[in-house]
């Protein structure tokens, strides 16, 4: 098990290389070198999102992994239509520590 374990570990490396020897050899761009991982999932995951709002959703994350998003009906705001935002803020601060009571 450990052989293969290191073998597919070889195989990423090597997929990896090739990655970036082609970057820099079609675009001549060296800046691939100090890109990491996080900054490459952190592209993926801003693709992720863009492609949800371009869809017409409402995103609140979209990654990856997780997507959450605010789905509403015809007509389901109409009633804070005419609140005042610190009303609706008021609301969603009490609202927000019902919720941490009930989480303790």
């Amino acid at each position: 098990m450990d052989n293969l374990e290191k073998e597919l570990e070889k195989l990423k490396r090597t997929e990896e290389n090739i990655k970036v020897r082609k970057h820099i050899a079609t675009k001549g761009d060296r800046s691939i070198l100090e890109e990491t991982e996080e900054d490459r999932a952190r592209q993926r995951d801003q693709a992720v999102e863009a492609d949800l709002v371009e869809r017409g959703n409402t995103v609140i994350r979209g990654t990856e992994r997780a997507v959450q998003l605010i789905r509403h009906r015809v007509g389901q705001l109409d009633s804070v239509k005419n609140v005042p935002y610190e009303e609706l803020e008021a609301m969603r601060l009490e609202t927000a520590d019902r919720l941490a009571l009930l989480e303790e």
